[in-house]
């Protein structure tokens, strides 16, 4: 577990392929937690800079060893994940970026929030934010009692978007654009 020193006005995190929960929490402070498999074949560098927390996976070449068997299937990547934990009274921006992993967001309230993803799914629950841009390659969108202060852009392909939001429609815009996929919402 990390736990950010300074007042943090903005969150990067760049990850390849792990699961990621951002959730509130009761702490001052915004802090990071990242359950990593066995083989010390991941970790992460983070850094506080001006505000800024960055979170990035580092992985460690495997020298062209050539692993027989699938070494997922062990225990210790079942339990593979990121938490950010942001205090309550967090008012800062978010940004995430992720090559294949699914992001669940929840409890929270954030400024401009960017969700970028390749291949995972994007699950969106009983949160607040002021603009929030989502882009996933090959993954579905979810939202379940989200509120949009002011604007939703959400774009996928081969994914769904569905959702459902808290708060009058007409106060704020939500524009989605899907390609070889559904969406509930309004779609381009």
């Amino acid at each position: 577990t990390y736990s950010a020193s300074d007042e943090i006005e903005s969150v990067t995190i760049d990850e390849k392929n792990t699961p990621i929960q951002i959730v509130s929490s009761d702490s001052k402070t915004v802090s990071v937690t990242y359950y990593r498999a066995d083989d010390g074949s991941e970790d992460y560098e983070i850094t506080e800079e001006n505000g800024e927390l960055t979170i990035a996976k580092q992985s460690q070449p495997n020298n062209g060893i050539f692993i027989l068997g699938d070494r997922y299937e062990d225990d210790s990547y079942k339990n593979v994940k990121l938490v950010l934990s942001l205090p309550d009274n967090y008012t800062g921006n978010l940004f995430i970026e992720t090559m294949d992993g699914d992001i669940n967001i929840g409890n929270v309230d954030v400024q401009d929030t960017t969700v970028t993803t390749n291949d995972g799914d994007i699950v969106v629950g009983n949160a607040v934010f002021e603009h929030l841009q989502i882009d996933t390659d090959d993954g579905d969108v979810s939202f379940n009692r989200t509120a949009i202060m002011q604007e939703l852009a959400c774009e996928t392909k081969n994914g769904n978007v569905i959702g459902t939001f808290s708060g009058n429609m007409a106060d704020y815009s939500i524009v989605t654009e899907t390609v070889g996929g559904n969406s509930n919402l309004n779609s381009k």
